[in-house]
């Protein structure tokens, strides 16, 4: 839908391991036009004509901040960040970053992000998420800060329980209460419903 519209998409992902790890790694994309979520074209500056593109700092430097200054700047984008506490964390928050998470809506600018450890994300990430999307979080105190910003009353094992593998909680501001999803297999494929 976004592609459709002429977004562009952006994926950062500091562990470097997007398109896999060994036999199972799939290829990036050899040119830019021909790019795909499964098959980005690998960059190191914001290209605004690439449809779908990844970014690999190992930290948050001045790249990073150029980079987000240049989508600042071009707006229309969806940007990705894989593994967010390996470039900002909940005490440290470059000023790029936080300008880009609290105005990039203004300008048609999505920020999503994902992590295993939410103790760890900036106040500023979690103060503006709409959606919430938890999988299995093994530590506790971990999932007790996702509590704070998800009501949990009708829900608790939310927080007092660990999901199985492949399971998770959904939340958007406009619900009551998260909702949890499971793995189901039909015909040979994956696929998740509510339970």
């Amino acid at each position: 839908m976004f592609r459709a519209k002429g977004w562009r998409i952006v994926i950062v992902d500091p562990k470097k391991d997007w398109q896999g790890r060994g036999k199972e790694k799939k290829p990036l994309a050899k040119k830019p036009e021909n790019s795909t979520v499964d098959s980005p074209y690998l960059t190191r500056v914001f290209r605004p004509d690439v449809p779908v593109q990844l970014f690999q700092p190992v930290e948050w430097d001045d790249s990073c901040d150029a980079f987000c200054a240049k989508i600042m700047e071009v707006g229309n984008t969806i940007i990705y960040f894989d593994e967010i506490t390996q470039l900002v964390d909940a005490t440290r928050v470059p000023m790029r970053f936080k300008i880009l998470w609290t105005q990039g809506r203004s300008i048609n600018v999505g920020a999503w992000c994902g992590t295993q450890r939410p103790l760890g994300i900036p106040l500023v990430v979690k103060d503006q998420a709409e959606l919430w999307f938890i999988f299995r979080i093994a530590n506790r105190e971990d999932r007790k800060v996702v509590d704070g910003y998800i009501p949990t009353d009708e829900t608790p094992q939310l927080v007092d329980q660990a999901l199985p593998y492949r399971y998770f909680w959904f939340y958007s501001d406009v619900l009551d209460k998260p909702i949890l999803y499971k793995p189901l297999t039909l015909k040979g494929k994956a696929t998740h419903a509510s339970a």
